[in-house]
């Protein structure tokens, strides 16, 4: 696995006073999320400001994956659990969803 450049997680989703806004560990700003609401629902800007906060859980399941399909070459891959590869696609996909 290649070492990642981006802020480390988890990342946190609070309110400001022009909307919600994503920080790292250290209260550093990530993303503003805002909108018109003429042309974004509340909803939409809470989902966008969910996804936002998921991706480094979501980058750590895509690095997962692609480290458990490398391995498929070699006898690891019939260890290799469904129940795994769902239970980390999930927990990422919860945290995007705002579920977790």
């Amino acid at each position: 696995m290649s070492e990642s450049k981006h802020t480390p997680g988890p990342w946190r989703i609070a309110e400001d006073r022009d909307g919600e806004v994503v920080s790292g560990p250290q209260s550093n700003l990530i993303a503003q999320c805002f909108g018109s609401y003429a042309h974004n629902t509340v909803h939409q800007i809470d989902a966008n400001c969910r996804l936002i906060a998921a991706a480094p859980a979501l980058y750590e399941a895509l690095e997962k994956l692609v480290e458990a399909a490398s391995d498929s070459d070699d006898a690891r891959y019939g260890t290799l659990s469904t129940g795994f590869v769902r239970d980390i696609a999930n927990a990422a996909l919860a945290l995007a969803r705002g579920e977790a």
